[in-house]
């Protein structure tokens, strides 16, 4: 399939739109920029297959395509795909738990059936950030209207021994220690400490992509958070966000976080998570670098 007409059906907010060849007139309209759900190729492909030049104003940038670098292109995308779409709010009403935390960004319980995900997109939403229990039906639906899917695990107890909030050197020292209980010896624990800090390594990236990612959808794009009741696995991903999030203007919630020892133990949490941080990631985040001087200084004045 390839791109029939590219046009700004707003043009107070030149949200440029998409849609093939086959359903010119009856067809929905995509915004520039998403998936498309059934080849998986992005708007950014069909450019490159047909070019448009009466298409104002991204003509230019569809004429010169082939010379521009991605990096320049990559820019290009990501400036064009923020919220730029204002929510209806109309449509959230029927979720419990649901109040909105950012002009961009709502809370509540997980959509479930077929409908609450076509409300959902009617809305404006542009991504599903699940923190509780990653599901594939989500997945599905999510594929199935064009809505991005991000799962970051925050539910409590989970976090409390997931890679990504052990530090490198409590990592060596726990290996060490068990090693000793079973007298392995000194060669067969170095091996053993490699093995697992290349698990950590690993379970500790998967989880910090989806966490920078969660943090960049609440700073641009239209998005939708939540967990199996919309509440206390809701009320983590909040508070993580109001302390790595640079853009952020909610305060912190009023959280079923149940007493001071729950949230300072959230707090050393957040300590290891920023020290397992790349300057990639700092920068991935929209973080400078007084934000980052300040980071544990703030975390320890909450």
């Amino acid at each position: 399939m390839k791109i029939n007409n590219i046009v700004c059906l707003n043009q107070k907010q030149y949200i440029p739109q998409f849609k093939g060849p086959d359903n010119d007139c009856e067809g929905e309209w995509h915004e520039f920029g998403c998936v498309d759900p059934v080849n998986e190729r992005t708007v950014l492909d069909y450019i490159r297959d047909k070019h448009w030049e009466n298409t104002s104003p991204y003509y230019l940038l569809y004429k010169r395509e082939c010379n521009i670098p991605k990096l320049e292109l990559d820019e290009f995308i990501r400036e064009h795909t923020k919220y730029n779409i204002p929510l209806d709010h109309k449509y959230f009403n029927s979720y419990p738990h649901t109040t909105m935390v950012e002009p961009n960004v709502y809370r509540g319980a997980m959509p479930n059936t077929d409908k609450d995900f076509k409300e959902l997109k009617k809305a404006g939403i542009q991504r599903i950030v699940e923190f509780k229990r990653e599901s594939s039906e989500r997945q599905k639906l999510c594929k199935k209207y064009g809505i991005k899917y991000t799962y970051v695990n925050l539910e409590i107890p989970d976090i409390y021994n997931m890679e990504a909030f052990k530090t490198k050197e409590e990592v060596i020292e726990t290996t060490k220690r068990e090693c000793r209980l079973i007298r392995y010896s000194k060669a067969r624990t170095q091996k053993e400490i490699k093995q697992y800090i290349k698990l950590w390594e690993q379970e500790s990236r998967e989880f910090i992509d989806n966490f920078t990612d969660f943090i960049c959808a609440m700073q641009n794009e239209n998005t939708y958070i939540g967990c199996g009741d919309g509440l206390v696995a809701t009320n983590t991903g909040l508070c993580f966000d109001y302390f790595f999030n640079p853009k952020r203007t909610h305060s912190l919630p009023n959280a079923k976080i149940e007493d001071r020892r729950k949230f300072n133990e959230l707090k050393g949490l957040m300590r290891n998570l920023y020290l397992n941080l790349t300057e990639e990631d700092k920068k991935k985040m929209g973080w400078d670098k007084d934000f980052d001087e300040l980071f544990l200084l703030k975390l320890r004045r909450r």
